[in-house]
């Protein structure tokens, strides 16, 4: 368990830096006469530097002890990007967790220590000549370790979970971290402009692609949980042709990376150096709509950290849509109900990518409570903990409650030549083989990868589709049990609007029988193969 005695130790030893400073210059002030200007500059100083250092290191402990991880710049990034619904809701969960609330309770020592320095700071002005042979080569012993842990390559432990770097260093190198948007932006900007016209495509008129959020696939009665969590889906099988892939992994489990991938287009290059999807759909003579209900369009182009951040440029929106959202909500379902007749009345030929919030933790607030289909005494006979049951309760209710928005918003296109594709950003915690409610950021073990990495996907082929485009309905059919990327969308949703060439590669597309994705399932940031991980072969 990460830092449960090392790293917490370590914490609120670090934080206790700027007490011991306080006592060891406690006669500083002294020497400095009278002046009380003087004295009140150097207390106003030395309380600063205590309360940014101890805050500092009571977040990093606070992020720390509820991600499982140190501080770092994709956590940086994440936070950036949260709004407030989001900050209150991870609070709230952090604070539940046990090893949080000993964090916090551990890191008011020092500041207690600290204001009891102050206090008696006369007492031990008079003792510090005594004590001044302990101190002086305890300083000299934390500074060497301190810029050995801090400065020096490879220091500390090589797992940087529990490195040593202290908390005010540990954020600064967070801080360095992050990607610099705007030369991102201007790379993607390029790589739109030079698509080549694309000659007019015998494609489907309407394709639809719903990106769910925090979906696990083990919790969906369409792969056997055994709550009817995903029925709803299950009924569109009477409206047309619904095929269902058992199979399917994403590349990462956090948002703002999939969302690059998955509006990007197959390549070598980094994702920022490939053409955005959406604007070579638009080359290819098809509308597009973009409606997000974890985003909308910012005003403020230079610090925007959220997961779709590439899109808010204003040369990168005209080069790749039509419509957009303006408004988010706070359900899906009146997101969608906003926005319907938007989606089902785009100009045909029209591709719509519709973004939900999905069962995003904390699951309860992601559905009308109203509504809700479980109780917590479905769960009675085999969750015994309660708060674990109620977690549970929770996802499975807003798990169903998804499934009835893309249903009802498939639907809604039965009677049209048109495919619906669904797939989850990620995955997410949910009790699957150890006590653990939400993401976490450890080495990757098959048992984590189900439960992250192993998505829900289906596609919906109403049955005007299905009657004039029979040789792709085969296709998908034949690769529903077949390893399956979600990487791979870009080249799906291309093979179907009927783009041929570089930027579509058949053994890409899951609507191609030489299709295999064997090999290229690369998981965090292409650190793991999820086939060679799980013993996966052809």
């Amino acid at each position: 368990m990460y830092l449960s005695q090392p790293r917490l130790a370590i914490g609120v030893v670090e934080s206790l830096f700027p007490a011991v400073l306080l006592l060891t210059l406690c006669r500083l002030p002294l020497l400095l006469g009278s002046s009380g200007l003087l004295r009140g500059f150097y207390y106003g100083l030395t309380s600063l530097v205590l309360i940014l250092s101890w805050s500092l290191c009571c977040f990093e402990l606070l992020v720390g002890a509820s991600t499982l991880c140190r501080f770092n710049d994709a956590i940086l990034s994440l936070i950036l990007q949260t709004d407030a619904a989001e900050a209150s809701g991870f609070i709230n969960h952090s604070l539940s967790l046990p090893l949080v609330r000993e964090a916090l309770l551990l890191s008011i020592v020092p500041l207690l220590i600290a204001v009891l320095a102050f206090a008696c700071r006369r007492l031990f002005c008079k003792a510090q000549r005594a004590l001044l042979w302990l101190v002086i080569p305890a300083m000299i012993i934390s500074g060497c370790v301190f810029v050995w842990a801090n400065f020096m390559p490879g220091a500390g432990f090589s797992d940087s979970r529990q490195s040593f770097r202290i908390s005010p260093f540990q954020v600064a190198l967070a801080y360095s971290g992050i990607e610099d948007n705007g030369r991102l932006i201007n790379d993607i900007i390029h790589a739109n402009d030079l698509i080549e016209p694309i000659p007019g495509t015998d494609g489907v008129p309407t394709i639809v692609v719903i990106i769910g959020e925090s979906a696990n696939k083990h919790r969906s009665s369409l792969y056997g949980y055994r709550m009817p969590t995903d029925s709803a889906v299950l009924s569109l099988a009477d409206l047309g042709r619904l095929v269902i892939f058992s199979n399917a992994v994403t590349g990462d489990c956090t948002t703002n990376l999939v969302m690059k991938q998955l509006l990007s287009t197959p390549g070598d290059a980094l994702w920022q150096e490939r053409p955005l999807l959406p604007a070579v759909l638009r080359k290819a003579g098809y509308n597009i709509g973009y409606f997000d209900n974890q985003g909308v369009r910012t005003t403020v182009e230079t610090v925007d950290y959220s997961s779709i951040f590439f899109l808010n440029d204003t040369t990168v929106e005209r080069q790749s849509f039509d419509m957009r959202n303006t408004e988010r909500f706070v359900l899906d379902g009146d997101f969608i109900d906003a926005y319907i007749d938007r989606i089902c009345t785009m100009p045909e030929p029209s591709v719509a990518f519709v973004h939900l919030a999905g069962q995003h933790l904390p699951a309860a607030e992601h559905y009308p409570h109203g509504r809700a289909r479980f109780s917590q005494k479905d769960y009675e006979a085999y969750v015994h903990d309660d708060q674990e049951c109620q977690d549970v309760m929770h996802y499975d209710n807003a798990t169903y409650y998804i499934s009835t928005v893309n249903a009802e918003l498939a639907a809604r296109f039965k009677d049209r030549d048109a495919i619906v594709i669904y797939l989850s950003d990620h995955g997410e915690e949910v009790y699957d083989y150890r006590q653990q409610y939400g993401r976490t950021v450890e080495p990757l073990t098959p048992e984590r990868a189900k439960a992250l990495y192993e998505i829900p996907m289906w596609v919906f082929m109403t049955k005007a589709f299905e009657a004039a485009h029979p040789e792709i309905a085969e296709a998908l059919e034949f690769n529903a049990d077949r390893p399956v990327f979600s990487y791979d969308l870009p080249a799906l949703v291309l093979d179907m609007a009927g783009v041929e060439g570089s930027l579509a590669p058949k053994q890409r597309s899951v609507a191609s029988h030489s299709y295999d994705a064997v090999g290229r399932r690369l998981l965090d940031r292409g650190s793991c193969d999820y086939d060679s991980l799980m013993n996966v072969t052809r």
